[in-house]
């Protein structure tokens, strides 16, 4: 899970009451400032320490869980300035300064879940080298994967648990070039089962009325006496139009197309009730389970 938000200076602070977490990188024409990167809280209640709230994090555990105020962590924090933005930063904004500026802390760049408490949510950063004229950011994080910050995942089970992306562009700092491209989880993915389904389907639309020559279902037209020819096609196309889904998403569509179809039967002409005939036929020979 990856993060590139808006944020905005808010205030400047040589304050020694806070974390000396130092920056990098630190060059010239720059203002030390405090930054505090606040967490929003899970749905809470006293009863699991966070305060009552409708919550503004996902409720999937893998993400942020909701029982107790869990926070997976970020690793790769980033801030990219900007100077000049009145209300947000546009796409082919210029980055203010050479380079972007990294929020390192004892771990690989990274905030853990045990650098924030569950009453305030909240870490801050001291004496962060900002260059002059900024007053906005771009900020980029990404999920901890498993427990370690900055530990790259590597097994197909974590990578389909945590999910992967490969992200691109952040270190030039130019908005309109930052891509973020899913990574494929199995290097070789088993595909018997997708196969057999994409089989099956392709049987069923190439439904034929029985005997040598009988008509396709792909071959039929709107009847010119009845109109009902039309009804028939039209659920060809529709069913040739389906996107990919899961077993249980083929079979309902299966079931909806095999009610539609016996729900016109008696309306069609006779070569037509034969590819409808076809078709059933079809149902009863091909299987992919």
């Amino acid at each position: 899970m990856a993060l590139a938000t808006p944020l905005f200076l808010s205030s400047c602070s040589s304050s020694d009451d806070v974390p000396n977490d130092t920056p990098v990188p630190y060059t010239g024409e720059a203002v030390k400032t405090s930054f505090t990167l606040s967490v929003g809280l899970p749905k809470g209640n006293s009863a699991n320490g966070a305060k009552g709230n409708f919550g503004t994090r996902m409720s999937d555990e893998v993400t942020q869980a909701q029982t107790t105020p869990v926070f997976r962590g970020m690793d790769n924090m980033t801030l990219i300035p900007f100077a000049g933005v009145s209300t947000s930063v546009a796409s082919d904004a210029t980055r203010l300064g050479d380079s972007n500026i990294s929020l390192p802390n004892t771990v690989a760049n990274s905030l853990t879940s045990s650098q924030l408490t569950k009453t305030g949510n909240a870490h801050v950063y001291s004496d962060v080298s900002v260059p002059l004229t900024t007053n906005a950011f771009l900020f980029y994080a990404k999920a901890i994967d498993g427990t370690t910050a900055g530990t790259s995942i590597s097994t197909d089970a974590e990578k389909a648990k945590y999910g992967t992306l490969a992200e691109s562009g952040l270190t030039a700092g130019k908005p309109a070039d930052f891509t973020f491209s899913p990574v494929q989880i199995a290097a070789t993915p088993k595909m018997d089962k997708g196969n057999a389904i994409a089989t099956y389907l392709t049987n069923i639309a190439n439904a034929t009325a029985d005997g040598e020559g009988g008509k396709a279902w792909s071959a039929v037209t709107a009847d010119k006496s009845t109109g009902q020819g039309k009804a028939l096609a039209d659920l060809y196309t529709a069913f040739t139009g389906l996107s990919a889904g899961s077993s249980n998403n083929i079979q309902a569509a299966v079931q909806d197309l095999y009610t539609s179809l016996l729900n016109i039967k008696s309306s069609q002409t006779t070569e037509n009730q034969g590819v409808l005939n076809g078709f059933s036929l079809s149902l009863l020979r091909h299987k992919w389970k």
